[in-house]
Parts: structure tokens; C-alpha cells; sequence
């Protein structure tokens, strides 16, 4: 199991004490936008060589997208050289770490890590989960109940999607598992759960 997360410390730790045997990632967005905030805020860099920076580090073929251990140290090397006179330690002591852990390393580890991670998803579905709930609190069972209600829906709209039914569409690399309604409609229940996990795994 992979776990996903923006870089909030608190929610980190908690992931990690609670699922010591998953492999955690994070949001290379959330990392983005925290390294542009810096080098512009603190460090005054102009847009070129923010772009710049950003572009070495999160880029087609930047740091987060290094394959081996030895691709990692060259990027690295190369990115110290080129703007160690520009950047302060924020870039090397945080967050080229943290990509190293939490990205590469992460992706290197297990296969079901995506390249480019973000918890757009995830927070789309948090918003979703304060309306359903009114943005009031609720005892555990009663988020629970909502939690798996919602997961139904979920996934019955993902079955629409499978024979052209409904509001979502399918990505190109689950096309392959899309059907008729006519054909769905003869599956079994089974059947059509299969076909559910394998959309779902290719996630």
C-alpha cells in the first residue's frame, strides 16, 4: 500500500506511526509551490531563476524524476553548481532531502508510486466530505458511515464510466476496459467488480 501526503509534519508522523509498513510519498506540487514561496519570499530571487530552479528540481528530466541512485547525485551536483551562489541552504538541506526520501527513493521501493504524485484527489474528496457533512464534526461512526457511502458512490460512478454512462469519463490508459452498456449489463456482479479493481489498480 502507497500513502500519499502534502508535507504537513503532524499528519506525517501520524502516517508513519500508524502504517510503519506502507511506503509514503508526497505531493510534488505542494513541494513546488513551497520552494517557489521561499526563493522568491526569503531568498528575493527573480522569476527567471525561480523558473529556472523549479524547472531543474521538478521538471521533464529534473531531480524528482532521477531513476538510479547515481542519476539522483548527478542532478543533484549539477543543481549545487549551477545556483549555489543564489540559493540559500533551504534548497539542500530540505528540500532536495525530502525528494530524495520521500520521492525517488519512495518511487524506487514500490512500483505502485506514480511519477509526478499530487493530492489534488485527495483534497477535492476532503472538500466534498465537509459538505456531505454540513462542515460540522461528527462522532467516528458517523464519519465512517459517510466514508462508506461515499466510497459506493465512488465506485458506482467509476462503473458508469466503464460502458459510457454517467459524468466521468475514463483516462486513456484504462480505455482498454471500457464496454458496452449492453455487455456490462450481461456481467455478473463479480464480473463487474473485477473489472472495477483492475480500473481502480491502474490508479
Amino acid at each position: 500500500m502507497v500513502l500519499g501526503s502534502d508535507e504537513e509534519k503532524a499528519l506525517i508522523k501520524a502516517l508513519k506511526s500508524s502504517f510503519p509498513s506502507t511506503q509514503l510519498t508526497l505531493c510534488t506540487r505542494h513541494l513546488c509551490e513551497n520552494l517557489k514561496r521561499h526563493l522568491r519570499n526569503k531568498v528575493g530571487l527573480n522569476g527567471k531563476i525561480v523558473r529556472d530552479i523549479v524547472n531543474d528540481v521538478f521538471g521533464t528530466n529534473g531531480l524528482v524524476e532521477a531513476d538510479t541512485t547515481i542519476d539522483f547525485c548527478k542532478t543533484t551536483y549539477d543543481i549545487k553548481t549551477r545556483y549555489s551562489d543564489a540559493v540559500g541552504p533551504y534548497l539542500w538541506d530540505k528540500i532536495i532531502p525530502v525528494i530524495e526520501e520521500y520521492i525517488v527513493s519512495a518511487r524506487k521501493s514500490n512500483k505502485n508510486v506514480p511519477l509526478h504524485w499530487k493530492n489534488n484527489s485527495c483534497e477535492s474528496m476532503n472538500h466534498i466530505l465537509k459538505l456531505n457533512q454540513n462542515w460540522t464534526p461528527h462522532k467516528l461512526p458517523q464519519l465512517i458511515n459517510k466514508l462508506y457511502d461515499e466510497i459506493l458512490l465512488q465506485e458506482a460512478l467509476i462503473k458508469g464510466a466503464l460502458y459510457g454512462h454517467g459524468d466521468l469519463e475514463l483516462n486513456h490508459n484504462v480505455l482498454h476496459l471500457r464496454c458496452t452498456k449492453q455487455n456490462w449489463q450481461a456481467k455478473t456482479e463479480n464480473q463487474k467488480n473485477a473489472i472495477l479493481q483492475k480500473c481502480i489498480n491502474y490508479g
